[in-house]
């Protein structure tokens, strides 16, 4: 996320944090939001006057979920390991007949409700959600949307260090380190099972395409 639309998820945790808190600043963030709107994003329209936060928060899920995140991968020439791991990411979201999808196999993992493979970003975090990910995360996790960001950014370290980490250091990668989830899926064979079936699917073609 940037510019405006980076602004706007700024002011959205911070919204979360002060209803978390029971913060008097709550009213003040929500009109400031609902003013962001009004201005920047013509597109977001309410046919009704409740829920206007959580439809807003859905609509930024939505817009992150479908955005192209690593633009078109160009057989011949390898491209910058950040993005090539993007790029994974994205094909392995994809659930197949083998596998489930990398975010669909790590939210089933640490046994959450959400269901991150959906068009269905309304979803509340469950009780259950928010305290599971409050045992990984010392973030206050407490909305669909900041929830699937830290799956995405736990499978992002995953394939890093699965398939990359022995051979590269990527500090963008390496702050994202978790060691709890890392023990949790090092721990168990199916594990390595899983990402290694995502490495022949997945990483082979992509890095093979480029010396074709």
């Amino acid at each position: 996320m940037y510019g405006k639309l980076s602004i706007l998820e700024q002011c959205l945790d911070e919204y979360y944090e002060a209803k978390l808190l029971n913060s008097k600043r709550i009213n003040i963030i929500e009109k400031s939001i609902l003013e962001i709107i009004k201005n920047d994003f013509k597109d977001i329209i309410f046919f009704d006057e409740s829920n206007k936060i959580e439809k807003i928060d859905s609509y930024l899920c939505e817009l992150k979920e479908s955005q192209i995140r690593t633009g078109l991968h160009i057989f011949g020439s390898r491209q910058k390991f950040i993005n090539e791991i993007n790029l994974i990411i994205s094909i392995a979201r994809v659930p197949t007949s083998k596998r489930s999808g990398i975010i669909q196999y790590i939210a089933s993992n640490l046994n959450l409700d959400l269901d991150p493979w959906t068009n269905n970003y309304d979803q509340v975090l469950s009780d259950n959600d928010k305290e599971i990910i409050s045992n990984y995360s010392k973030d206050n996790i407490n909305n669909f949307r900041r929830a699937l960001e830290f799956i995405e950014n736990q499978a992002k370290y995953l394939i890093y260090h699965y398939f990359y980490k022995d051979h590269i250091t990527l500090n963008e990668l390496r702050i994202l380190e978790n060691k709890k989830i890392l023990l949790l899926f090092n721990v168990d064979k199916k594990h390595k099972d899983f990402f290694n079936l995502i490495h022949k699917e997945i990483f082979e073609p992509i890095v093979t395409s480029t010396i074709n």
